[in-house]
């Protein structure tokens, strides 16, 4: 696992930022068998590296499967890596589908020592969200929410 800085952040690491907030219940269900996927999810967060197509589509099938979908759609055929800008647009436009679909709002204002709770404004009202990447938030500015995690800010 390479660890990556923010400026080199690949598509595959930005689908697991999205996915990451459903590991937990998917590990809990079953869908994810092994604990050592569970634990490398962990770990790829925690340390900012850079997962593998095939750890992505082993723990999370049918969001690859939609996703690939997506970039055929798109014209994008047989890459061997992820472009950054369809995965974005994939999870920010596209996945709508489930229990928990990705939603956009606004940041109200934050917890000003930890940044980690967010208060956020989505369809006329204010709820909370965790900023779990530690992004630097600031108030007023559009963010993707999934899971109730805040997972980019533009």
């Amino acid at each position: 696992m390479k660890k990556l800085k923010k400026k080199e952040m690949t598509g595959e690491w930005l689908f697991l930022r999205y996915a990451f907030p459903c590991v937990e219940d998917r590990f809990i269900l079953g869908l994810i068998k092994d604990t050592e996927d569970l634990e490398r999810a962990r770990r790829i967060i925690k340390f900012n590296g850079n997962p593998s197509i095939e750890f992505l589509t082993r723990v999370f099938p049918e969001a690859v499967k939609h996703f690939l979908e997506f970039l055929n759609f798109q014209g994008v055929l047989e890459v061997s890596s992820w472009p950054f800008k369809q995965t974005a647009l994939y999870w920010r436009f596209n996945h709508k589908e489930g229990q928990s679909p990705v939603i956009q709002a606004v940041v109200r204002s934050f917890d000003i020592k930890t940044h980690i709770t967010v208060k956020v404004l989505f369809g006329g009202q204010e709820f909370l969200a965790l900023n779990l990447y530690k992004l630097p938030l600031e108030v007023g500015k559009t963010v993707f929410i999934h899971n109730k995690v805040v997972v980019e800010m533009i």
